[in-house]
């Protein structure tokens, strides 16, 4: 369940990113470097290029690679090589701008021999923007840490040979030289030497020889200091890690029938908690790996929705501080890391809205609201009402490629939402505006976007009142219909309908699938009791988690043939998927506030069971296990402790229509309690 295991047959077709707070690394199973986003990156800078080991006379490759094992906390690699077996693990520490390689070497032979490890490392500091460059660099061996320093305007990076406890040693032969090479474009990167590691290796040894990469653009003090810690602690690093995956594994996870998806679920919540940076700008998520290496504020408030049904309340509440302390009369579109800022999304100010609603719900804080009171104001303000339809540019949706004339569907719907507990009047004035103006009574569904000649096309933005549950059931129906049969790829939800004459399988916002778009059919489709196309857009997600980057959900993919078309690991991708499970499947919506927990599971009719382990809810954690029997169901919630004053609302599946709690029966569907440690409630069909 915690690994991947890429074989050789298919190790050349997959990549992977390994993150951690100050950086990654993106590369192939097969260990190669094979695009220009490929190689070791502490944002907002690249430092290494590739790097390349020859053990003896044999450099580590795809053709002695014989298979890849992706884990949480990072990747192994294994080798064979003449006599030796040879692994290699890599991963991104949390605490430092850097990433470790940890060669382990084996003798499988009845006789002592010398070992010799060449390092071929390749720097091209360089922003994601630039391409081939002139940067020059000057290279400098450190004697007493026996490692290379490489300077350049860029930045400083530097690479050696981690503590260890065997016996080793270094020669560094400078070269300085430049090499020009073209992985899917061109670039141009520097070669600072030759450095050489040798060592004597006895009967059935095993040796490992940690290779430590950092860099940083600030001074050579620091990078240093980084240096250091890293050769010192690069095995606390690993250990911390795997600590960290394991706890998620066996305290936050899911058990259901179905195996992919119980799968996905732990890689999802991996995948968002790799993508967490911490930079001077703050704490923040990059919307994406390989290149999405900013906050982008959209990005973020989507993403937000998953990291606190994670429980990570704390991050969470950094990351709300981070964007809104970048607040310039709205909400920022994009904060670069070095500082700079833009500001052009329409939807980022309600979006902020309604996931700190999220937040404060789900993890009981009721201080940040009060903290941010001012952001929330100004956030208030950019609501333009002409007749209460939202007004507002027509380039500044999230589908930024294409204009859209007049108000777009999901902002409308988003401000509904936004407004819900803030102003609930002037919300409900503006939900009526939505279900009647934005309605296509011919097509039943509604218009992408409203004006005097409201858009006729059919996308995935009418899924977003859906989403937030702001449809009526019969035209709920109707919309879910309509997107089973126009929308619904075998790869995940189109952002418009096949039958368009306009769409594109491969389109940006023109008919590809999109993370964001099945998530939200995923949430609109259980919200709305359809459960098996809930279950089929999860599925689709599952499907996508192990096909190009195992562990990441992408970002978009062509609606028919199911190519990747954007970053390998997107952060909304992998949050949408837990927030339908939690809230959705699991029907887990507390607010931890007013002490209530409202429980709603969508059984599947083919599933026996479904358990939800390690939720978190403000101080609280508990179980759900949900268990078909011959006559009914059976619901359990057991909490580690007792929670203080909590009410419970359980609503059961449709065809229950009678339920026993503590001995007492009544002939309903739905019960209201107070939560014990451990509460079982059973139901009854006949």
């Amino acid at each position: 369940m915690l690994s991947w295991n890429i074989e050789k047959k298919e190790i050349n077709l997959k990549q992977y990113s390994s993150g951690g707070m100050y950086s990654f690394i993106n590369r192939y199973t097969d260990t190669g470097f094979k695009t220009k986003w490929c190689g070791i990156w502490m944002p907002p800078i690249k430092a290494f290029e590739y790097f390349a080991y020859r053990i003896n006379e044999t450099w580590l490759s795809e053709q002695n690679c014989t298979r890849c094992s992706i884990k949480p906390w990072g990747t192994k690699h294994h080798f064979l090589v003449d006599d030796l077996n040879i692994t290699e693990i890599v991963f991104a520490p949390d605490d430092y701008p850097s990433v470790i390689s940890v060669i382990s070497i084996k003798n499988m032979i009845a006789k002592e021999r010398k070992v010799k490890i060449n390092i071929e490392a390749a720097v091209n500091m360089r922003t994601k923007q630039e391409n081939v460059h002139d940067r020059k660099y000057e290279t400098e061996f450190n004697e007493l840490r026996k490692s290379v320093i490489v300077k350049s305007s860029a930045g400083e990076c530097m690479y050696g040979v981690g503590r260890t406890e065997k016996d080793i040693e270094i020669c560094n032969v400078i070269s300085n030289e430049y090499k020009n090479h073209s992985p899917g474009s061109s670039q141009c990167c520097f070669i600072p030497g030759k450095y050489e590691i040798t060592f004597d290796l006895g009967i059935n040894e095993e040796v490992k020889i940690p290779i430590v990469y950092c860099a940083t653009t600030k001074s050579r003090g620091v990078l240093i200091d980084i240096y250091d810690k890293c050769v010192q602690n690069w095995d606390k690093g690993m250990v911390s890690k795997l600590k960290k995956s394991i706890e998620i594994y066996h305290d936050h996870d899911i058990n259901t029938p179905h195996d992919r998806l119980d799968k996905t679920y732990l890689w999802a919540q991996y995948s968002l908690q790799g993508l967490i940076s911490k930079s001077d700008a703050g704490t923040g998520i990059f919307a994406g790996y390989p290149w999405f290496l900013e906050y982008w504020g959209r990005d973020i408030f989507w993403s937000l929705l998953g990291l606190i049904d994670m429980g990570r309340f704390k991050v969470a509440r950094e990351i709300f501080q981070t964007i809104a302390k970048f607040q310039d009369k709205r909400m920022p579109c994009i904060v670069h890391l070095d500082g700079k800022k833009e500001y052009h999304g329409v939807d980022i100010d309600p979006l902020f809205l309604i996931t700190l609603l999220d937040y404060e719900k789900k993890s009981g804080d009721l201080t940040l609201r009060k903290e941010l009171k001012k952001n929330i104001a100004v956030s208030l303000k950019n609501l333009v009402l002409m007749d209460y339809i939202v007004a507002h540019e027509s380039n500044e949706t999230w589908m930024d490629s294409i204009e859209r004339s007049g108000s777009a569907i999901e902002v409308q719907a988003m401000w509904v939402e936004a407004l819900k507990t803030i102003e609930p009047k002037l919300s409900m004035k503006m939900n009526n505006k939505l279900n009647q103006n934005f309605w296509n009574d011919n097509k039943k569904t509604y218009y992408d976007t409203y004006s005097k000649l409201p858009n006729p096309e059919i996308t995935a933005n009418e899924l977003v009142p859906l989403f937030f549950g702001l449809t009526p059931q019969a035209k709920a129906q109707h919309v879910l219909e309509r997107t089973k049969t126009e929308l619904k790829s075998v790869y995940g939800i189109r952002t418009r309908s096949k039958m368009s004459r306009n769409y594109n399988s491969s389109g940006y916002h023109t008919g590809s699938c999109w993370g964001l778009t099945t998530g939200w059919g995923a949430v609109a489709f259980l919200r709305y009791g359809m459960i098996s196309e809930g279950i089929n857009c999860l599925d689709d997600c599952s499907y996508d988690c192990e096909k190009f980057q195992p562990g990441g959900l992408s970002e978009i993919v062509d609606a028919k043939s199911g190519k990747l078309l954007g970053a390998t690991d997107q952060a909304w991708s992998s949050s949408l998927f837990i927030y339908a499970v939690d809230d959705f499947l699991f029907g887990i919506r507390p607010d931890v506030g007013k002490k209530m927990l409202a429980i709603e599971p969508k059984l599947p009719d083919a599933w026996g069971h479904m358990y939800r382990h390690g939720k978190v809810i403000g101080d609280n954690i508990f179980d759900l296990k949900v268990e078909r029997s011959t006559d009914g169901i059976e619901i359990r919630i057991d909490f580690r402790q007792k929670p203080k004053n909590f009410i419970c609302e359980l609503t059961m599946p449709e065809w229950i229509n009678q339920i026993m709690y503590k001995g007492k029966k009544t002939k309903k569907r739905k019960c209201r309690f107070s939560l014990e440690k451990e509460n079982v409630v059973l139901g009854f069909s006949k």
